[in-house]
């Protein structure tokens, strides 16, 4: 091709210069002393008729860069050197890439002072919330933990290692299956028709380890396809992180917090290990944030149904305004049988049950005293 194109521009400029040069050549044998004016007149008219001819030849394969490219347009040439033009027409292709550059400085002004909205758009972030991935153990549909019948999620993963606890094989944070919140809600859907009126409550576990997922859970609940009353069963943990806690509380309708034990000590070696302190802070949290609050007090007999323990608890109603409910759940080894099989020794096993009419004493001490605006119910 290249040679091709070559001869093919020769041929033509050939053409030109032979068709006028042969009247132009009698003239200068006839009239030697007019030959001045001859060559005059004849070697203009040939240039001109070269250089439209390149020149509009040129404009095809230079004029393609972008403007803000600068692109030197040579004179005349022959078919050799338009090739040697036509190559940065082929390279105009990626100047679309190089035209990215730092914007203007006005520009660039009005860019950051958008960079707040453009950061969080409605659509692209609710759809990389529904894409977040946490580790959830498994999911029912329950009576007992929240108001009105409720799908219950539990999270996998928890910070504490209380003795009484139901649920051992939810401790590691590397257990349970991964789950993105859009399956989770779609979970809800399908039982929609049954808790519709009750809700959703998040359990654990410690649901607050995984405090992105569940905020991001509760919000997609308050979507207005569901519409769900969201609650958060929490022993107050999840590290310490106050901002963790704040994200998930924004979307959470209900707080069911287990406080273990008023007695600090007490608390330490129910949660091994634990200062109250971790639980103390959320509950301010909650208080902080206006959301509802529940208490959900497991009483274990001579451990923590002392009268230390009514009196922290009356204090506490006071102390708290946002607290809605007292839960007097009695003691039980129901879990034993999961800390055998994961092969753990279980620490409360020579604690008898809390009896019923022990756990309705304490549950009526608790009624009686406590200021008015707290319910006060055994379950």
């Amino acid at each position: 091709m290249p040679s091709a194109h070559s001869s093919g521009l020769s041929r033509e400029i050939d053409d030109g210069p032979a068709q006028k040069a042969a009247p132009a050549a009698p003239a200068a044998r006839a009239v030697p002393a007019s030959t001045a004016p001859a060559p005059p007149t004849a070697a203009p008219q040939a240039p001109p008729a070269r250089k439209p001819e390149v020149v509009k030849e040129a404009p095809r394969t230079v004029t393609a860069p972008a403007p803000d490219a600068p692109v030197q347009v040579p004179g005349p040439s022959t078919g050799p050197s338009a090739q040697s033009h036509a190559a940065p027409a082929q390279s105009t292709q990626e100047l679309p890439a190089l035209q990215a550059c730092p914007p203007p400085p006005a520009a660039k002004k009005e860019a950051e002072a958008a960079k707040p909205e453009a950061e969080r758009p409605p659509e692209p972030r609710q759809d990389q919330k529904l894409s977040i991935v946490g580790r959830v153990h498994s999911s029912e549909v329950s009576t007992v933990d929240g108001p009105g019948l409720r799908l219950l999620v539990f999270m996998q993963g928890c910070s504490k290692r209380c003795q009484f606890c139901c649920n051992p094989d939810t401790w590691d944070v590397r257990g349970g299956a991964e789950t993105t919140v859009e399956q989770v809600a779609e979970r809800a859907l399908r039982q929609y028709a049954y808790i519709r009126r009750g809700g959703i409550t998040v359990t654990g576990g410690e649901p607050l380890v995984q405090a992105d997922f569940v905020a991001a859970l509760f919000e997609r609940c308050h979507a207005e396809d569901l519409k769900l009353h969201t609650a958060l069963d929490t022993s107050g943990g999840g590290f310490g992180r106050a901002e963790a806690w704040a994200k998930v509380l924004q979307y959470t309708d209900l707080v069911m917090l287990s406080p273990k034990s008023g007695d600090p000590e007490t608390y330490k070696t129910l949660t091994g290990g634990t200062a109250q302190d971790e639980m103390l802070r959320f509950a301010e949290a909650t208080r902080e944030a206006g959301v509802p609050l529940w208490l959900r007090y497991v009483v274990i007999p001579e451990v923590t149904d002392l009268p230390r323990d009514i009196d922290w608890l009356l204090q506490f109603a006071k102390d708290f305004p946002n607290l809605k409910c007292i839960d007097v759940l009695p003691f039980h080894q129901l879990g034993k049988h999961k800390w055998e099989k994961l092969g753990l020794a279980y620490p409360l096993a020579d604690t008898p049950f809390c009896p019923k009419d022990r756990a309705a004493e304490f549950t009526d001490l608790l009624r009686i005293s406590v200021r008015e605006g707290v319910k006060v119910q055994s379950t």
